[in-house]
């Protein structure tokens, strides 16, 4: 969500403003999440440094949800994200809309559709694209196609390109066997020789988790078995999947910190982005250090300057928002 009209400490931490944060369903005996364990060791904690900007709004009725944002060779910017002409409706999520800008700030111009679901690899809906340069020249997009029932053909998928125009699926990736591991919202970081495939999850008992994957290497196509690196202290029965979503992992200052949307029953847990850091990518404690109105929250370094984005469902964060919002992201001493 994209509020102008707060304190800058109000959208960063609520804890900071005397207001606790609070979930539907949380029973009184429930220690709450901000105290248990005390706070996590770490010297920085990201703020919005400035009000949102809405930088791109779709054509007709469309709006953009989870998306990716990629720099090309020529250093235009690529966007790439979840859409329909709806309010808000998953099912109805059958492509990705793509945009292009000189400049992170835009001026965005429309492009036809990166992606769009094929019937014949059993793709259904698209949701939760991510795009990563894997090496100078060869960008993959890793997205979630889903039938949103229980089915082994939904999971993670790849497709390739060699200038964020044109993309190639990946149809191995349409088998079980053959695709990356793993949950909704995939996120990929280069760890040394490692890369790390985040995705979200829930756990037996409904708690959501962000689990993470390791392929040493180039290659996609070696996998560990999925792991828990967060597990949400509170459980969250009407999701599934897991009440956690969109993981993005920022390296700063030689510490990791870990975005991450987390959903209640409230509608105003829609834009709640936590975040979390560690000094090990792989794992990370419940000890939130801020809380950020975003939804979907991507982190974007451009020209030294650090951006937060927020998109959303219009039925959810406004008409006077639907699209994609960029703030100044700015990191303080704790």
């Amino acid at each position: 969500m994209v509020i102008r009209i707060v304190p800058l400490a109000c959208l960063t931490a609520l804890a900071a403003c005397g207001q606790s944060p609070h979930l539907a369903g949380r029973t009184e005996d429930t220690p709450p999440w901000w105290r248990d364990g005390g706070a996590a060791r770490c010297r920085h904690v990201p703020y919005i440094a400035g009000d949102f900007y809405r930088t791109y709004v779709p054509s007709g009725s469309r709006y953009v949800n989870d998306h990716t944002l990629a720099l090309g060779a020529d250093g235009t910017w690529h966007l790439f994200g979840i859409t329909n002409d709806s309010p808000g409706d998953p099912e109805a999520e059958h492509q990705f809309l793509h945009a292009t800008a000189p400049t992170i700030l835009g001026p965005w111009t429309e492009q036809a559709d990166a992606l769009v679901a094929d019937t014949r690899m059993n793709e259904k809906v698209l949701w939760a694209p991510y795009v990563i340069e894997r090496e100078p020249g060869h960008w993959t997009l890793l997205y979630y196609a889903d039938l949103l029932d229980d089915d082994p053909t939904r999971g993670l998928r790849l497709a390739e390109s060699t200038d964020l125009w044109h993309w190639q699926r990946v149809r191995a990736t349409a088998s079980p066997s053959a695709r990356p591991p793993g949950g909704r919202d995939p996120f990929v970081l280069r760890d040394a020789d490692h890369w790390l495939l985040y995705s979200v999850g829930a756990d037996a008992t409904s708690h959501g988790q962000i689990l993470v994957a390791e392929s040493r290497g180039d290659a996609f196509d070696t996998w560990s078995t999925p792991r828990p690196v967060l597990t949400d202290p509170v459980a969250m029965a009407p999701w599934r999947r897991g009440n956690l979503q969109s993981p993005f992992v920022v390296v700063y200052d030689k510490e990791f910190y870990l975005f991450v949307t987390r959903k209640s029953p409230s509608p105003i847990d829609y834009a709640r982005t936590n975040v979390f850091c560690s000094d090990d990518p792989r794992t990370f404690d419940w000890q939130p250090i801020a809380e950020l109105r975003a939804h979907a929250a991507e982190v974007v370094l451009d020209h030294g300057r650090y951006f937060i984005t927020s998109a959303g469902w219009t039925k959810t964060i406004g008409e006077e928002h639907r699209g994609l919002s960029l703030a100044p992201l700015g990191w303080a001493a704790p």
